[in-house]
């Protein structure tokens, strides 16, 4: 590798440009040239995106909840559900399966 693009290498990509962009020309020189720069706008649609969007229409249906499988429930014997913490953990699990 020369030199040059060894230091090249080195330096970081550029995070913004301000209308401005490294080119190298015919002879390998580095020069900047100028670029059109679109600014962000809050709330306006950008002009490459489509008239109708077919994902307002598919939101509607995104909110539906898929039921789900009914969970199995471990079975502990009755030495381990000494702790009293347990057996509450246990009264609130079954109690929250009624309620569903």
């Amino acid at each position: 590798m020369s030199g040059r693009d060894a230091l090249n290498m080195k330096q970081p990509p550029i995070q913004s440009t301000a209308g401005a962009v490294p080119i190298r020309n015919e002879k390998g020189e580095i020069s900047m040239e100028k670029v059109k720069v679109k600014r962000y706008v809050s709330g306006k649609r950008p002009d490459y995106a489509p008239m109708d969007s077919s994902d307002e229409e598919e939101e509607d249906f995104q909110f539906i909840k898929k039921a789900k499988d009914a969970e199995p429930e471990m079975e502990m014997e009755e030495e381990v559900v000494s702790d009293p913490r347990l057996k509450r953990l246990l009264n609130r699990v079954s109690e929250d399966a009624e309620e569903r």
